[in-house]
C-alpha cells in the first residue's frame, strides 16, 4: 500500500469485541512503508452531514471520483490520524486524485500546526 491509496481495513469498535470493515487513506510515505509494518492512515467516513472543517469532501460527481474505488461521497477526516498494522488491511480499493492528496497534506500541516 502506498500513499495515497484508499484502502478497507478491519476497524475494532471501542469495546474491541466487534469489528467493521471501514475505508482509509494511507498517508504515510513510500519510504516509511517499505520499512514499517504499519501504515499512517485518515478513516474515510460516507457521513458528510458529519463532517467538520478539518475534513476534505471527495463528492461522488466529481471527474475523478472513480478512482478512489469509494461508492458514494465521502470525507476524508484528517483531525483523526491513526496506525494500524498492515495485517488488518483487507484491500486496496482505489487512489485519491493528486490534486485531493495534495488538498490532504495541507490540511495535516494546518491540524498539526505545521505551517
Amino acid at each position: 500500500m502506498n500513499c495515497g491509496d484508499i484502502i478497507l481495513l478491519i476497524h475494532f469498535a471501542t469495546d474491541i469485541h466487534c469489528t467493521k470493515i471501514r475505508p482509509a487513506l494511507v498517508v504515510s510515505s513510500d519510504n516509511y512503508n517499505a520499512r514499517e509494518t504499519d501504515r499512517i492512515l485518515l478513516p474515510i467516513s460516507s457521513n458528510i452531514a458529519r463532517a467538520c472543517p478539518d475534513d476534505i469532501l471527495i463528492k461522488d460527481n466529481e471527474n475523478a471520483f472513480k478512482a478512489t474505488g469509494l461508492k458514494i461521497s465521502s470525507a476524508i477526516r484528517v483531525g483523526k490520524i491513526f496506525t494500524a498494522d498492515v495485517s488488518l488491511i483487507k484491500r486496496r480499493i482505489g487512489h485519491l486524485p493528486d490534486k485531493t492528496m495534495d488538498a490532504v497534506r495541507n490540511q495535516i500541516k494546518q491540524v498539526l500546526g505545521l505551517r
